[in-house]
């Protein structure tokens, strides 16, 4: 194992065990830190990291301009956190995270969000009476019905849904508690009857078949419905549904810019999706001025007596 080899493997380490992030995570740091690692041995086979400098960085940095911007920002972040540990462990001598200035300029993206009538459409397809009364197609349909309402209604991340144990569900209280990023617990609130009544309908099926199983959400098989498997259930409703393409994260999204719009307060918000910062949840307050411009545009009272005018 190379020094930087080593360097990697002590960080995804410490970032398992010290600062308990989620697997999710530390898979997403080891494939940044194994391209960046493959940058740097383009031009060294065994790269150090008491070696490295800012031009080197930025010569990285630069290297990534052909990526998505949301991709380059992920990928300047874990490396930044890397260099921080090296510092942090005296392997280097500069706070390398601190110097360097990538030189790529991102624009924070908007997030994507649903429509009204896209959403509905969606809820119209899982909920409509099965083709099949077979007994696999029945508990498929329970839990799909189940996965879309919590998705949608308590603005869960897709791995937050996929690691949720039965126990995290307390229908007598009416909560869900979710194990969020960094290990932050949180409590969604079960304020929909649908969401509740599809629940318990899944609770009662889980409990039946599978009453040995920790987890809330599996797959015929039993075990753990995957990130990629509720991927694919909420892609093939909206295909069928015709809502167009459709990700589980746009649910999280529409629920935030709605509620926003409906003039919920940003804190109540930003406790409801598990950020840190409320900094992160003021994105959606741009969102919801978009919405407002675009809507005065086609809407607002002197446009309409102008097309009154000219088409009289």
């Amino acid at each position: 194992m190379d020094p930087f080899e080593q360097a990697t493997h002590d960080f995804l380490q410490h970032c398992a065990e010290e600062r308990k992030y989620s697997w999710h995570t530390v898979k997403a740091y080891r494939l940044d830190l194994s391209g960046f690692g493959a940058f740097l041995k383009q031009t060294c086979p065994a790269p150090a990291p008491h070696e490295l400098t800012c031009d080197r960085l930025r010569d990285y940095a630069r290297s990534r301009v052909h990526a998505k911007p949301r991709t380059i920002r992920r990928n300047v972040a874990c490396v930044k956190s890397f260099l921080r540990f090296l510092h942090a462990e005296g392997r280097i001598g500069n706070d390398l995270a601190v110097e360097w200035r990538s030189g790529v300029k991102l624009g924070r993206p908007l997030p994507r969000t649903i429509s009204h009538s896209a959403v509905q459409s969606m809820f119209v397809t899982v909920y409509r009476a099965p083709v099949s009364r077979k007994r696999r197609e029945l508990i498929r349909l329970a839990r799909d019905r189940a996965l879309i309402e919590i998705l949608f209604c308590g603005g869960l991340r897709v791995s937050e849904v996929s690691d949720l144990l039965l126990t995290s569900v307390d229908l007598g209280d009416d909560v869900i508690r979710v194990n969020g990023k960094g290990s932050r617990e949180r409590i969604v609130p079960i304020v929909s009857t649908q969401l509740r009544q599809a629940l318990r309908r899944w609770i009662e099926i889980r409990q039946k078949h599978h009453p040995e199983l920790p987890l809330l959400f599996n797959n015929r098989t039993g075990r753990r419905l995957s990130d990629q498997s509720i991927r694919t259930i909420i892609k093939q409703t909206a295909l069928t549904s015709g809502a167009g393409k459709v990700t589980p994260h746009m649910f999280r999204h529409t629920l935030a810019t709605q509620l926003l719009e409906q003039g919920v307060d940003l804190r109540h918000i930003q406790r409801l999706l598990g950020h840190s910062s409320i900094t992160t949840t003021t994105i959606y307050a741009q969102v919801s001025d978009r919405s407002q411009r675009e809507s005065l545009l086609s809407r607002h009272p002197r446009r309409l007596i102008t097309a009154a005018a000219r088409a009289g």
